[in-house]
C-alpha cells in the first residue's frame, strides 16, 4: 500500500480483498491520494476479511482528493484513534465505511489537531451498515473535530449502523462549535447502545 502511495505514476490506489482474508497494513500515514480497501461480500458461514492496522492520517497539500473507503472489513485497530491528524493539510470529497465492522476501539474514530483555519476539510464523512462495539471514548467524541480551528466535516450521515459504548462521557460528535459554514447531519435507522455516561448526546449543535 505504502509502495503505490508513493509512485507518481498511480493516481489513486484500490485494494481488492477476498473475503474470509486476514490481513495486516500497520500505520497509513500522510496518504496523499484517494484510497480504496475493498473485500468481497461473504457467503453465508463465511468470515468477513479482517484487517489489522495501526491509525491512518491523509496529507494531500493543495490537492483534493476523491475518497477514502473501507468496504466489507472486519477492522482491528493497533492504536487508540482510527484517523488521527497533527496539523497535516488535506481536502478529502467524502470518507466512508461501507458494512464494516469494528472492536474495541481505544479511543476515536476522529482525532484531529490543526494549526490554521480549513487546513483539513472533508465534505462527507459516510457510516453504513456498519457496527461499532465496545467504543472506549471516555471524554472524547466518536467523531472528535478540533476544538481550537475551523477544520470542518459539512456532511455527516450514520445509516442502518450500530454503535455499542462502553465508556463515553461527552458526546458521539464533538468539536462542532469550532465550525463555520453550512452543517448537516443525518442519523436514519440507527441503534446505540449504552452511550453511557453521556446519556444518549449524540452532538454538540452550537456552530459558528
Amino acid at each position: 500500500c505504502k509502495s503505490m502511495m508513493s509512485n507518481a505514476e498511480i493516481t489513486d490506489v484500490k485494494l481488492f480483498l477476498k473475503a474470509g482474508g486476514t490481513y495486516k497494513l500497520g500505520r497509513q500515514t500522510d496518504i496523499p491520494k484517494s484510497l480504496y480497501i475493498i473485500a468481497q461480500e461473504p457467503k453465508e458461514g463465511e468470515a468477513m476479511t479482517y484487517i489489522e492496522m495501526g491509525n491512518m492520517s491523509i496529507s494531500t497539500g493543495e490537492n483534493t482528493i476523491d475518497a477514502v473507503h473501507f468496504e466489507n472489513i472486519n477492522i482491528k485497530v493497533t492504536d487508540s484513534d482510527f484517523l488521527k491528524f497533527k496539523n497535516q493539510f488535506f481536502h478529502v470529497k467524502e470518507i466512508s465505511l461501507k458494512n464494516c465492522d469494528m472492536h474495541d476501539l481505544g479511543r476515536t474514530m476522529w482525532y484531529q489537531e490543526v494549526n490554521a483555519a480549513k487546513a483539513q476539510v472533508v465534505d462527507n464523512f459516510i457510516i453504513e451498515d456498519c457496527r461499532f462495539f465496545n467504543l472506549n471514548h471516555g471524554g472524547s467524541g466518536f467523531i472528535g473535530l478540533s476544538t481550537k480551528q475551523d477544520a470542518p466535516i459539512y456532511n455527516i450521515v450514520f445509516r442502518n449502523s450500530t454503535f455499542h459504548a462502553k465508556n463515553l462521557t461527552k458526546a458521539l460528535i464533538t468539536g462542532l462549535s469550532s465550525m463555520t459554514g453550512d452543517l448537516s447531519i443525518t442519523i436514519e435507522n440507527c441503534t446505540f447502545i449504552s452511550l453511557a455516561p453521556a446519556g444518549m448526546t449524540f452532538f454538540d449543535l452550537s456552530p459558528k
